[in-house]
């Protein structure tokens, strides 16, 4: 039995001492800008991000292999793959530059595709790489900014949490617990009588987390945590490691962030919620499983809180990690409620759902606020059921649950002391496994959810607004907002507006990003008779003809002594944005490979090491958008 013991823990100290062996791969103090498992739009952050000066030499962090390199404008931007000789694979990636023998590699493909863009695959035997040899030099390349992105994966191209291995950062502070969402998982379920999520902000007193009052609950209640961790004398927010609820002493979750799969990266949105992410107010982790996910952090996968069987009052103990082992905890309470009682809350202010004044919406449930003007009853409504828990007795709020129709119109007449208000709003119900069409009243847009994209019913809303056209672009159909804009989906989901059949490029779907306007593309469905496009959320949208021209200007050189090292100028494009290979740049009539660089739309001549005399050169420069719009320009220097 000894010796059977023995067999089965050498493995793992085996395993051990090789992830101790790993070396970082800069040298200097080690500052994260990222941690792993971060929520990235539509994916999960794959490695750690450590901050570095431009130009600073990576090294190998074990014996291996360079197995692919890649280089790309977007994305990863210059990249490496090493397979180390334990089988692990390591990313390096927004290099500036590669090692003088894979810089040689690229330049040859680049020049033989006459492309940017060089995608190798490379055997073991021909480029072995050894411990603390260099690989490359920290860049930005496909990033915003300076930083070396580090991954590190198994042998099945799963990524690991570095941090997990053997590495270890300076870091002796504790996360922050900023905030604590309470959501009812249904119609039936309330917070403080409250059938909308609402959202507590402990305070710190010196030991642990606490928030001062009892918080009543009936039904089925998801608690989600808005946790924040720092490494010491760094200000960049980063990513817990592991979080844990406890339900009178017994754990009930537990999620901890040290490995995924590619396969399962878009489910990022069940993990964190998205809905509040959507809002601005932060990435608060999921506390409970959401949408049947199929993601590994769960130890303990239960996570939801049944008021049956709850003693009258309940501690609850949230406790957060950093990989240090470095922890905080936070500790309330919560009272069993009783149903049909109607009593005041105070917690109405805390949800981030409910309007001040007016009426809020949230799943299948609709709120009236009086705010400030006075006590309010309701006279007459139309394909709402009131909620009796979920109304103060006072008449300063209501709730109403939203009767299930494929299309339907609401309204509801409210009485105050002084006149009366209607509300009136279109709505369609989509009921989770089924397809389903949320459509405009005009009938000119509609968003087309097909069969099992949907994680729950979906109870939507659409209506016509106002937005401002940026100049070149002209409005034709639009603009509608579809909401929730937080709903989350499984695949991608048809947006539509009906339109005269046409094969322009310049008409196509926009949908509103903060304040710019983002192309979804657009193609005619003669079955639907409509431009169809796709996109992941819901949101505002809008159908534009796009006959502005990409914007050329800045040309400029660098110099290194008498000779140009560089060659760049601005491109900007507000419409349909243009692709790399309708971008063609000539110097003295010799065609050059363009370099793109997103984040300061800057197009680069590729030189490769070529130098050049100044005076007596002319550059002409020919971009074509998507909308099939021209621009050119010509330079001498």
């Amino acid at each position: 039995m000894r010796l059977l013991n023995l067999l089965i823990f050498f493995p793992v100290i085996l395993f051990s001492n090789i992830s101790a062996q790993y070396i970082w791969p800069i040298d200097g103090k080690i500052l994260l800008n990222s941690n792993f498992a971060e929520c990235r739009h539509n994916h999960f952050h794959a490695g750690i991000d450590l901050w570095a000066v431009e130009g600073k030499p990576i090294k190998a962090i074990e014996d291996g292999h360079i197995w692919h390199i890649s280089v790309n404008p977007f994305g990863y931007g210059k990249s490496l793959f090493l397979k180390l000789d334990d089988g692990r694979i390591v990313v390096y990636a927004h290099l500036q530059k590669f090692s003088e023998s894979v810089e040689k590699i690229v330049e040859l493909e680049q020049k033989r595709r006459f492309s940017y863009r060089v995608s190798t695959y490379h055997k073991k035997e021909q480029l072995i790489v050894k411990k603390c040899e260099l690989v490359g030099y920290v860049g930005r390349t496909g990033a915003q900014g300076a930083h070396l992105h580090f991954e590190m994966r198994d042998s099945s191209n799963r990524p690991i949490n570095p941090l997990s291995l053997g590495y270890v950062v300076n870091d002796s502070t504790p996360p922050l617990i900023k905030a604590v969402q309470f959501t009812p998982l249904d119609d039936s379920s309330f917070v403080s009588k409250i059938p909308f999520p609402v959202i507590i902000k402990p305070y710190y007193n010196g030991v642990l987390y606490i928030y001062d009052d009892t918080v009543s609950i009936i039904g089925r209640i998801g608690i989600e945590v808005l946790s924040e961790d720092y490494q010491n004398d760094w200000s960049f927010r980063l990513n817990i490691w592991k979080t844990e609820l406890y339900l009178n002493g017994e754990l009930l979750f537990r999620s901890v962030y040290n490995r995924f799969s590619y396969a399962h990266t878009k489910e990022v949105e069940l993990e964190f919620d998205y809905d509040l992410y959507n809002r601005g107010l932060g990435r608060f982790h999921r506390l409970y499983i959401y949408g049947n996910n199929h993601l590994p952090f769960y130890i303990k996968r239960d996570g939801i809180i049944f008021t049956e069987g709850l003693k009258k009052i309940n501690e609850i103990k949230i406790v957060c990690y950093d990989a240090n082992k470095n922890k905080s905890v936070i500790i309330f309470y919560l009272r069993k409620g009783k149903k049909n009682k109607r009593e005041e809350t105070d917690l109405v202010s805390n949800s981030p759902y409910i309007k001040e004044t007016g009426i809020s919406f949230y799943r299948n449930l609709v709120g009236l606020s009086a705010g400030d003007k006075g006590k309010m009853k309701t006279v007459k409504m139309k394909n709402l059921v009131p909620i009796k828990e979920g109304s103060e007795k006072n008449g300063k709020f209501y709730f109403f649950r939203l009767l299930p129709q494929s299309e339907g119109i609401c309204s509801l007449l409210v009485e105050y002391s002084k006149g009366r208000e209607l509300f009136t709003f279109n709505y369609n119900t989509i009921l989770k496994n089924r397809s389903g069409i949320i459509t405009s009243i005009e009938r000119e847009f509609m968003v087309i959810i097909n069969d099992g994209e949907l994680y729950e019913d979906l109870y939507a809303r659409v209506r016509k607004i106002k937005e401002e056209i940026p100049e070149g672009l002209r409005l034709l159909k639009g603009a509608y907002i579809v909401e929730p804009c937080g709903a989350v989906f499984k695949k991608e989901i048809e947006v539509a507006f009906s339109y005269t059949k046409t094969s322009s490029k310049k008409i196509g779907v926009y949908k509103k990003l903060k304040d710019e306007w983002l192309h979804l593309g657009g193609i005619y469905n003669e079955s639907k008779k409509a431009i169809v496009a796709t996109s992941k959320h819901l949101g505002t949208f809008a159908l534009l003809e796009d006959n502005v021209p990409p914007e050329i200007s800045d040309f400029q050189t660098v110099k290194e002594g008498n000779l140009i090292e560089k060659i760049f100028f601005t491109v900007k494009d507000i419409g349909t944005g243009f692709k790399i290979a309708d971008i063609h740049i000539t110097l003295d009539g010799v065609s050059y490979i363009p370099f793109y660089d997103l984040y300061r739309n800057e197009v680069c001549f590729l030189l490769f090491k070529k130098r050049i005399e100044e005076g007596g050169h002319t550059a002409k420069i020919k971009i074509k958008d998507r909308a099939g719009n021209k621009s050119s320009l010509s330079v001498s220097f």
